[in-house]
C-alpha cells in the first residue's frame, strides 16, 4: 500500500533571507517514508519535522486547583497579588 500525498509550497521574505517552506501531509502506511524536495532545497541545509496529525487531542485539566485544607483559615492576602507579578507573566502560555 502506498503512502498518500497532499503537498503545499511557500515562500517567505524576511528583510533579505528568504525562507522557502514545503508543506506535506502524507498518510503513512509503511515505516519508510519518501519525500521529494525542490531544486531549490539541493545542496541546502533543511530541518524536518515528522508531526502526527491524527492523535486525539489532548485533554486540558479544567479541575480548579485548591489550597491544601492544612492551610485553610491560617493564610493570609498581603497586597495585591495580581500586581506583584508583571502582567505578561500572568499570559497563558501554550
Amino acid at each position: 500500500m502506498e503512502n498518500s500525498i497532499s503537498e503545499v509550497s511557500i515562500t517567505l521574505t524576511f528583510e533579505t533571507k528568504i525562507m522557502q517552506i514545503q508543506r506535506t501531509i502524507q498518510t503513512v502506511n509503511t515505516p519508510q517514508l519518501l519525500v521529494e524536495v525542490p531544486d531549490s532545497f539541493v545542496h541546502r541545509q533543511v530541518e524536518i519535522l515528522i508531526i502526527t496529525l491524527d492523535d486525539a487531542t489532548p485533554q486540558l485539566n479544567n479541575k480548579r486547583r485548591s489550597p491544601p485544607s492544612q492551610l485553610a483559615g491560617r493564610v493570609k492576602e498581603l497586597g495585591d497579588v495580581m500586581a506583584s507579578v508583571p502582567v505578561e507573566d500572568w499570559v497563558q502560555q501554550s
